[in-house]
Parts: C-alpha cells; structure tokens; sequence
C-alpha cells in the first residue's frame, strides 16, 4: 500500500521494488509485480469522445484482468475494497469544530465483459467536496454551491494483468465523453491519476492538511495558527512525499504523452492554497528519464527532467496571469526567463481547474539548456543555496562590502564578477513591475563554476547572473496602503530598493545600493531604464502581450471559478477564505483591467521617479530618421532602431522616443 506516515518518527520513504515497462509506460509496484506478464490491451486511446464508449480489455496469456475507475491501483486484495478517509472541514480556529472524518473504499473489480463509459454530466461531485485547505469547510462548501451545477469529468481507467501471484504493469487510460469532443477545451489538458490514499487520504494524502494538523491543533488548542506553516500533511516536502501518478498529456483531444512520473507539493505560501502547486518529477525508476514533448512554442527545449502545474501564486484570487505575463514581458532582456502555458489539470478523472505548466530552474536546467554539468553549477535564491557552494558568492558579497564601487577600477573588477547588463535589466524589470513580494524573497541568481574570463561566451565566463522567477506580485498586486489601491503605479518603488535593509540570507542589494554610488554605471543605469521604457515597457507592447495572454485564457476562466466558487461568492485577503481562487469572470477580468491600468500609468511614475532620485533632469521626446533603411539602422543608447524594436511600427522610421 503506497501510503506515507508525515509524522516524522514515523516517515519513511516508499519502497521501489520493480519496475515494469510497456509502451513507454512504467509502472511501480511491491515485489510481487514483474515483467514476466505481458499487460494488457485497452481497445480505446485516452480521449475525447462524442458518446458513450464500450471498452474492452485483451490479454494473451489468459491471466484475470483487474481495473479501477478512482486512480487507485488494481489489486487482488482489493477485491473486496481498500477503505480510506477523508474530511471537508478542519479546526482553523481554536473555536472550529475538527469535523466528520469521513470514508471511502477503493474498489478493484474483475473484467469479465466490456466496461461502459459514459458521459458524467450528471455525476455529483466527490473530491471537489474533500478539503483541500485550512479554510474549507462544510459551511463554506455549502454555501458557494450553485444548484445543479457539477464539474466535469471523465473516467480515469487502470489495468492490470494478473496470474500465479504475479502482476504486469498498470496501464492507464482517460476517457472524456462530450458532444464536444476535443473542442470542450481550448487548451491542452493534463491528467493526473493517482491512488487516492497518496491525494486525500487523512493520513497520508499530500493535498490535505490532514491528520498532522488536526494533531497539532489537539496539542495546540489555543494557539492562533500562522496558516502558511501550521503543521499539515501538505507542508511536508523532500523525496519522502513523492508519490507516483500517471501523467497523460492532450493536445486537440490526442494524447500525446502517458507515462508514469513523481509528483510532489510545489510552493511555500501557496501550500495552503485550496488549489495547489504540483511539481512533476521524470525518473529512469518511473520508467521515463525524460518528459519528452514540445510544449512552448518557439523554445529549443522539449526534455524536461520537471516541470511544475503552478497554481497562479499569490494572484491565484486575483488576475491568475501575473507570473506568466511578465515572463513574457521581460523575454527580451538579458535575463533568464520561465516558460509557461496556460493548462487544464484533471485530477483522477476530475475537474481540478486551470494551471500553468512552467519550467523550473534548477541544475538540470542549466544542463540541458547549456550542457553545463549538473555539478558545475552555484545556484542560489533569497533564502537557499540549490546548488554548488558559497565559496564564489562569499567573494562577490565580501568584495562589494569592503570596497568603494565608484572607484573605477572597483567597478570594473566587480564587473568581472557579475554580468553588469543582466543585472542592471532584472532590477529595472523587478522595480518597473513594482515586484512588492521582492527583493526579500524570490531573487535567483546563478554562475558557471569556472574561474573569470573575457575570452569565454555566455554563459561560460563564471560570472553571475540573475534570474526571474516568481513574478506573481507584480502589475498592481502590492498590497500598499488603502490610499493607493487601484493607483499602486504611483507608488515609488525605486525608492524602496534604494532604502531597503530587509535584508535576505543571500543579499545581493547592496550591489544596486553601492553601484549607484558610480556615476558611469547611474548614467547606464538611467539611460537603460529609459530605454526600456520606449521599447519593451512601452504601454502600446506590454497591452499587446497582456491581451495575448488574455485571449488564451479567457474561454476556460469561468469553468475555473465554478470549480472553486460556484455560486461566486465575493473573497478576499482575509479569513476566513484568504487566497481563495478568483471568485467570478467579473472579477478576473476587472484584475486584468488593472494590470491593464498599471502599464498605461507606470512609464509616467517611472520616469518621476529617476528625476526625483537621481536629478536626471526632464525627459524629452526625440525623433530620428534615416533617409534610406537599406543603409543601415540607428542605435541610441542601449537600443538599435530597425524592425525588431519593440514598440516600433512596421515602417520602423522616423521613430520617437
């Protein structure tokens, strides 16, 4: 039984004890599973199916065919059910009732005849009424429903063979019975399939707060919980709470990928989030070192070791577009940036919502993006060091501290330490954005491992570099005092970084801070920002990337509210449903409006705000020309004037900025 003990005596991790393949599909199992058994053969391709299907399940070599339909895995011994539990409130509160635990079995039948699937739409809800978090509750539950209303669904099918005491390996199959057909979604869809007992369950489930918080709430009775590190079975994290899943992948209807993979919680604040954060996890013991497909346009990449359905961070009640937008934003700069597309998330065959599948950084990342190997790597963030070891950013912290960076030589022998370009763009882009979740927590930073030298390209000269990464408050998501809500572009955030003493485990500043100090780089500093502001930040480029975005997300944003707020009962910050998922169209698209608000307004503020600190005097318009575009283009500061420029029109010239 693939259940974990959170409490720490008690944890160990799950056992591998063979490992199956068919079709690029591996499975995991105890040691009774082998590949001696051939698996089975399922009629029907996971899809989407205008009627009702008749499924029929084959095997050559006469074993007894064992299925699921609730993700979990199909065993002899669960012929006559697995009974697990659940809960849909918790003691939030020291006044709050602890709630029903409730049951359910998981049932493994014997094939005898084909298996009849048929559309749900009909079908009540059941893990869409488990709790997720600390603020659900059977009030509140009750309260968003919308008469009639279910999510959708399909069917999530699991397969095995058994014979002699043997199994084969699982297959897995989705099937989604619509009139519809693929065009239910105008997204591609991921199918998260998973025994329930690693999900929901009470004891062991890594979705719920569960039993390790209903213990410490026992023992803790009057204590008013911090909610985003209670104790809960959610908060866990590490290779012990990796639990396997089927990953199976649609793009128009198609599967294109089914494979098995690892499957943990992904976040820190956002744990505690109703819908939360997956990190998938491809390993040669899952059967796949690799999750192979293109699935960002125009990238170079298409293995990826993990990758994460992100749950929109802390604009999860708000805009769900935050993070990706200024990816997309911040893609022409001289800095890192995620890739991410919008995605549906079933979870065992059930409507989960609407989520982001990104790439993470970690060394795996720099190795296949650069070759670069994976122990060749210093990676740090805020508070972390991911990779590698202090040694060469001790260097770089000690060296800024301990000498006056408007001295000439001080500046160029910082600028063999740190990529002064990549640097200077990422504190534009965090302070134009006015990142308020930043620069204390979610600066990334990394290098090669390799000794200084100009001789060497990006980004093999062992130089660091910063970046982006968690970009969820930016655009208007601030959280500033009630004077400034819907005007939060008016607020000086430059003035925040340059008094900002808050400061992380791994500070880097106090470079910003001291390099300023240097008129060469001050000059950079402003002409850049300017720059960037007539080009990648102009209002005209960052609506046209924020209707883009819209328009993609915008036919699957109401389904998403239904799941989580049927009725679109108004939440907010504040108990009891903080980071509640958005809670109607209406809203979503008044936060879009804002974010809207907020790049048409910001230029204006952030240009006041370089006069004001830096007495860099009144902006003025220029218009440059050429009389002939065949002869060449004109460059102006940081910025080359030809037909990439962004924010220039198609004829190119004469261009004003």
């Amino acid at each position: 039984m693939n259940v974990r003990f959170f409490n720490k005596d008690k944890r160990r991790a799950f056992k591998l004890k063979s490992l199956i393949l068919l079709n690029s599909t591996l499975t995991l199992f105890s040691n009774t599973y082998t590949q001696s058994i051939e698996a089975p053969k399922i009629s029907h391709q996971s899809g989407f199916y205008a009627s009702d299907i008749e499924v029929s399940i084959t095997h050559t070599e006469n074993a007894l065919i064992l299925y699921t339909l609730d993700g979990s895995e199909p065993k002899i011994e669960n012929l006559s059910g697995q009974e697990w539990f659940y809960k849909k409130q918790y003691p939030t509160t020291q006044n709050d009732e602890f709630g029903v635990l409730y049951s359910d079995t998981a049932w493994t039948y014997k094939y005898n005849k084909p298996i009849f699937v048929r559309n749900k739409a009909d079908e009540t809800d059941f893990y869409a009424n488990i709790s997720t978090s600390l603020y659900n509750s059977e009030d509140w539950n009750q309260k968003i429903q919308k008469e009639n209303y279910k999510n959708f669904k399909g069917t999530a099918l699991k397969v095995v063979a058994y014979k002699n005491g043997k199994y084969s390996a699982i297959v897995t199959r989705n099937f989604f019975i619509t009139p519809e057909e693929h065009e239910h979604y105008s997204l591609p869809v991921i199918c998260i399939t998973s025994d329930p007992i690693n999900l929901y369950d009470y004891n062991s489930g890594i979705l719920v707060p569960g039993k390790q918080f209903d213990d410490w709430r026992i023992n803790n009775p009057d204590i008013i919980h911090n909610m985003y590190y209670a104790p809960a079975n959610y908060i866990e994290s590490g290779v012990e709470t990796e639990i396997v899943a089927n990953f199976d992948y649609f793009e128009n209807g198609i599967s294109i990928i089914n494979q098995n993979i690892g499957v943990r919680i992904h976040g820190n604040t956002s744990r505690v989030y109703p819908n939360k954060s997956l990190r998938l996890y491809a390993r040669s013991e899952y059967g796949n070192s690799y999750i192979d497909h293109a699935f960002f346009k125009d990238y170079p990449i298409h293995k990826f070791k993990r990758l994460i359905l992100r749950n929109h961070g802390q604009d999860n009640d708000q805009g769900l577009i935050r993070d990706s937008y200024s990816q997309k934003a911040f893609e022409s700069l001289n800095n890192e940036t995620q890739q991410q597309t919008p995605v549906i998330v079933f979870i065992n065959g059930e409507y989960n919502g609407l989520y982001y599948l990104i790439e993470r950084y970690d060394s795996k990342y720099f190795n296949y993006m650069y070759d670069i190997a994976e122990g060749q790597v210093d990676h740090f963030s805020s508070f972390d060091l991911y990779a590698g070891d202090k040694n060469a950013y001790n260097e770089m912290h000690d060296f800024v501290a301990e000498n006056d960076l408007s001295i000439a030589k001080n500046y160029e022998e910082l600028s063999k330490l740190i990529d002064i370009k990549n640097y200077t763009d990422y504190y534009i882009a965090q302070i134009y954005s006015g990142n308020y979740d930043w620069p204390r927590y979610n600066t990334d930073f990394w290098r090669m491992k390799v000794a200084y030298s100009a001789d060497l390209p990006y980004p093999y000269d062992g130089r660091w570099r910063w970046i982006f990464k968690d970009l969820d408050r930016t655009f208007g998501l601030s959280w500033l005092s009630s004077e400034l809500i819907g005007i939060e572009y008016e607020f000086d955030y430059l003035e925040r970084v340059l008094k900002f003493d808050d400061f992380p485990v791994f500070n880097t500043v106090h470079i910003f801070q001291k390099l300023l100090k240097n008129k060469e780089y001050l000059n950079y500093f402003i002409n850049r920002y300017c720059d960037l502001l007539n080009t990648s930040f102009h209002e005209n480029v960052m609506t046209n990337i924020l209707h883009q975005l819209k328009s993609k997300m915008e036919p699957e944003v109401e389904e998403f509210v239904n799941r989580w707020n049927p009725a679109n009962i108004p939440t907010n910050q504040q108990d009891p449903q903080p980071f509640y998922p958005v809670y109607s169209f209406e809203r979503w698209n008044e936060m879009i409006n804002k974010i809207n608000s907020f790049v048409q307004n910001r230029p204006e503020w952030a240009r006041k705000e370089l006069s004001t600190h830096f007495n860099a005097g009144f902006t003025k318009e220029i218009t440059l020309d050429v009389s002939d575009e065949i002869h060449g283009n004109v460059k102006i500061n940081t910025i080359e004037i030809n037909k990439n420029t962004k924010g220039a029109s198609s004829t190119v010239f004469p261009w004003s900025g």
